[in-house]
């Protein structure tokens, strides 16, 4: 059996019907990035220096394709393995292709106003407001329903895929429930359990936040963008580390700190200042510093 003709196997056997659609559409796009000769290989001639090469080409233009091509096709020959298909795993050992961190983007406060302002009137609006106020990702707020509001508060348990389809979040930790504002819910109305509280498609908020962004002269504004302003608030606001892992859906406590860390870089220069005055045995005062 040829690589691309496990892959494929693989993909309508063991991800179509068991994982979220999104899952699949990612492994698809990121594995398209092989190249044929590597794909019409036999499945027992593979070896794992070729797959670091293969992994490292991908890895020279599209860091992040390389990763997700990488973590499919280590799953998919794993499942190989068990099956007998190949005595082991060449892509057992394979080297994660590195990438450049970048500091997550966000608006403060006076620029996050002037947008909302903007966007009162869009289509878009309630989106938005959505996902400037609770964190939501894009997926999160197009998914939400009016059946999922109750009591002054969101069940987060749904998103809306890149195809328009409703799925379940992935998830626990992405499934959560968030205290609504009083102020939030009169522009949210009301609506019928099944009905979106946001009946726009993705492709129209981002018209409407790149228009209210331009309009508001705060430059360009994804919608991710607004989940990143929402945490830096709340950081700002006091609200420690573990609190905005939960309130942001992160699985893991270290994708909350690396993405934000560099929010608390005030307090880690506090903290300097403090223990160098310490060292002096002079107090000092007035410096706030989170412990997380």
């Amino acid at each position: 059996m040829l690589l691309c003709e496990w892959l494929e196997l693989w993909l309508t056997t063991y991800i179509d019907p068991l994982r979220a659609p999104s899952t699949g559409a990612g492994y698809r796009q990121a594995l398209k990035k092989l190249s044929p000769p590597f794909l019409g290989q036999k499945l027992t001639e593979i070896a794992a220096l070729e797959v670091q090469r293969e992994i490292n080409r991908i890895g020279a233009n599209t860091p992040r394709q390389a990763q997700i091509c990488l973590v499919a096709l280590r799953s998919a020959l794993k499942r190989a393995k068990r099956l007998g298909y190949v005595a082991e795993n060449p892509a057992a050992e394979t080297e994660q292709p590195r990438t450049r961190k970048r500091e997550a983007a966000y608006l403060d406060a006076a620029a996050l106003r002037a947008l909302l302002r903007e966007a009162e009137k869009a289509r878009s609006y309630r989106a938005i407001l959505l996902m400037a106020v609770l964190g939501l990702r894009r997926g999160e707020a197009l998914g939400l329903q009016y059946g999922d509001i109750t009591e002054g508060h969101a069940r987060i348990r749904r998103q809306r895929t890149a195809r328009g389809a409703l799925a379940d979040l992935k998830t626990p930790a992405s499934r959560r429930v968030l205290a609504l504002p009083e102020e939030l819910l009169p522009i949210l109305g009301t609506g019928k359990a099944e009905q979106q509280v946001c009946e726009v498609s993705a492709t129209q908020l981002r018209r409407d936040l790149s228009a209210a962004a331009a309009a508001a002269g705060v430059g360009h504004v994804t919608p991710h963008m607004l989940r990143h302003t929402y945490a830096s608030l709340a950081i700002s606001g006091g609200v420690q580390m573990r609190v905005l892992q939960s309130l942001m859906g992160h699985a893991h406590y270290e994708v909350t700190a690396d993405t934000y860390s560099h929010i608390y870089r005030p307090d880690m220069d506090a903290a300097s200042r403090i223990i160098y005055h310490s060292m002096q045995h002079k107090p000092h005062y007035g410096a706030r510093l989170e412990i997380v």
